[in-house]
């Protein structure tokens, strides 16, 4: 017969022991001793990546007051939640003479950000892969640095992504085909890198957009029939492919 929960809750402790739960009683501590650690230690974990990203700029004199005496939430530039456990929401760390790779900020350790404001530093190397893992990500702006290699395909995975922009880089390769699944593009600049290869036909899958802008890159062949589709669009650059415009009447 079942018992109700006061029932058991009034029984004396030693008649658990008598039934041979102790195995179960032990379970239940394991579950609770790798449960997940409160929301101010991953806060502070938070802290730490930040931390070993600084270490690897060549220069962090605007960066000179992050360290573990005061929370991250205080740093310059950076913005935390409002909830009771604190997390990291926003990195703006716009023209602050950043001088060194990008790649050593672990992405994955920041799955709250909404916005990242990186733009006219000195910054190197390439995205890296782990910026799929930003869930939240809203806003991903990078302009007016160093950066290199390609665009991550798994990128696209940011469907809540509403401005992209990676004009003023040295980013090369085609346009990934999967940037037509990021619907929840309304800005989109790709400007002033190496990009080559054809525009691809699914930027017109991108019905929010409201500026495109390809311009000053290596891009081939004729411009996409479906970038008549998009029709929030206010600006639309695909310049020196200016001649060719006539493709989309």
């Amino acid at each position: 017969m079942k018992r109700s929960v006061t029932e058991l809750a009034c029984r004396p402790m030693e008649s658990f022991f008598s039934q041979k739960s102790l195995p179960g009683l032990l379970l239940l501590l394991l579950v609770f001793s790798v449960s997940p650690k409160p929301a101010s230690t991953s806060l502070a974990s938070q802290g730490r990546v930040l931390l070993q990203w600084k270490a690897s700029l060549r220069s962090q004199q605007s960066l000179r007051f992050w360290n573990l005496s005061t929370s991250p939430c205080s740093w310059r530039g950076i913005t935390c939640s409002l909830r009771r456990h604190r997390v990291i929401t926003e990195v703006n760390l716009p023209s602050m003479g950043l001088d060194g790779p990008l790649h050593p900020l672990n992405f994955s350790a920041l799955p709250s950000l909404t916005g990242l404001n990186l733009t006219f530093n000195r910054l190197s190397g390439q995205i890296p892969p782990t910026i799929a893992t930003l869930s939240e990500l809203i806003s991903f702006d990078v302009r007016g640095n160093d950066i290199t290699g390609t665009i991550p395909a798994r990128i696209s995975s940011l469907t809540k992504l509403r401005s992209l922009n990676l004009s003023g880089n040295k980013i090369s390769g085609s346009i990934p085909l999967s940037l037509g699944n990021m619907t929840s593009l309304d800005f989109l600049i790709l400007s002033g890198n190496g990009f080559s290869g054809s525009i691809p036909e699914e930027m017109g899958d991108l019905q929010n957009l409201q500026e495109l802008d390809l311009s000053a890159n290596f891009l081939t062949g004729s411009i996409p029939q479906s970038l008549g589709n998009l029709s929030q669009l206010s600006l639309l650059d695909l310049s020196p492919k200016a001649s060719c415009l006539e493709h989309l009447r």
